[in-house]
């Protein structure tokens, strides 16, 4: 029986090779029993089938591997670039809206808060503008209420005082702060409807009734304990458009018959030219101001001459005495001049008859806006006098 060579190959000792240079005996040795353990001679450990499946199937599961992989990184790289493209794309499209701080031309529209503006440079509005700017009202109508007013820009100087604010921002509201009462309504007392009251106030449809007690200055605060209280601001002074009514106190206000609600109301579609009602239902109520525009600024005092001349035009009394000696029933006219041109020819109540003696009949007749005759008749033979009579001349809307 032949003898199987070892299948275990002993590590030798020793050099690898001898002083010549060639491999050493036992180095020999040790190699041809590796070449007979792994060249394919007898032995168990000679079959590499199986070693060779699994690195084949190791390779090919490293290979598939691979390639999952290499996909995905292609996959995340095309989604990065598509991503960094839409975003540059993006802020390329953004910065295009930009206005350059070195300014430029805007195609839209900046809108600004509806705000008073505080800054001496900051920006404002259009409506804040349209609203301060107003009717456009000028100095005529008010140099002979306060004398010398000269405008330099914006600013306004001189005379006017208090009425700077007056001036550019006019208000429509007469006796806005109720300080003149001609009429001498008594605090407390019931209106009926129409009836008025303080100069250029009247009850509306319900009647009104209403407290106060007179500051001794421009601004007096009214409480309203029934019904409503208006006021008709006469189409002259009316351009039209958009306006705002403001006040001070519980009272809801409206324009026209649009809804009551709290200060202040803004109304568009005023139309040019139109008488336009401004009430009041019950509350607390001061310093009425409308002005045209969409911005609400401070109410102004205006001067009591002023004031006062603005009520004349819708109601005054005036004085009349006239005395001559005459026979039986013969008349005696004198001229009357009213102390400001009123708004219209008024109507005349005679309110006290004076002193009067042997006279049937005084009367006071109206022929324009500005003035018209005084007129007794004698009773009997001899001196006839009516001196003076006092008459209230309305021309109120």
């Amino acid at each position: 029986m032949a003898t199987q060579p070892s299948l275990r190959a002993q590590f030798p000792s020793g050099p690898l090779i001898d002083e010549t240079g060639e491999i050493t005996p036992v180095w020999r040795a040790y190699f041809s029993q590796l070449y007979i353990r792994t060249g394919g001679a007898a032995g168990a450990s000679s079959d590499t089938t199986q070693l060779q499946a699994d690195l084949d199937a190791e390779e090919a599961a490293r290979q598939a591997a691979d390639l999952v992989l290499t996909t995905g990184l292609v996959a995340e790289r095309t989604a990065r670039e598509a991503a960094d493209s839409a975003e540059a794309a993006a802020r390329a499209q953004a910065d295009a809206k930009l206005l350059p701080l070195a300014g430029g031309t805007m195609t839209g529209n900046i809108i600004l808060p509806a705000a008073t503006p505080t800054l001496p440079r900051q920006a404002v509005s259009k409506s804040y503008v349209d609203g301060a700017v107003g009717a456009g009202v000028g100095v005529d109508s008010f140099n002979t209420r306060t004398g010398a007013v000269t405008l330099s820009g914006t600013d306004i100087t001189g005379a006017g005082g208090a009425l700077q604010t007056e001036l550019r921002y006019p208000n429509y509201a007469d006796n806005s702060g109720f300080g003149v009462n001609q009429r001498t309504y008594v605090s407390g007392v019931a209106l009926a409807a129409g009836a008025y009251a303080h100069d250029r106030w009247k009850a509306g449809a319900g009647g009104c009734t209403y407290t106060f007690t007179a500051s001794g200055g421009p601004s007096t605060t009214i409480t309203i304990t029934a019904g409503t209280l208006q006021q008709v601001v006469e189409g002259l002074s009316v351009a039209g458009g958009s306006y705002m009514l403001s006040w001070t106190g519980t009272a809801q206000g409206r324009v026209g018959a649009g809804s009551y609600a709290a200060s202040p109301v803004a109304v568009t579609g005023i139309v040019a030219g139109a008488n336009t009602t401004l009430e009041f239902n019950a509350g607390t109520l001061g310093q009425v101001k409308l002005e045209a525009g969409t911005v609400v600024t401070p109410w102004a005092a205006r001067t009591a001459a002023d004031e006062l001349g603005t009520c004349q035009r819708f109601y005054q009394g005036i004085n009349t005495s006239a005395r001559g000696s005459y026979s039986t029933g013969a008349n005696f006219t004198n001229s009357v001049n009213f102390l400001v041109t009123m708004r219209a020819t008024p109507t005349a109540v005679l309110a006290v008859s004076g002193t009067v003696g042997n006279l049937s009949s005084q009367m006071l007749t109206p022929l324009n806006p500005s003035g018209g005759y005084f007129n007794i008749s004698t009773a009997a033979a001899g001196d006839g006098y009516a001196v003076g009579s006092v008459w209230n001349l309305s021309a109120d809307l």
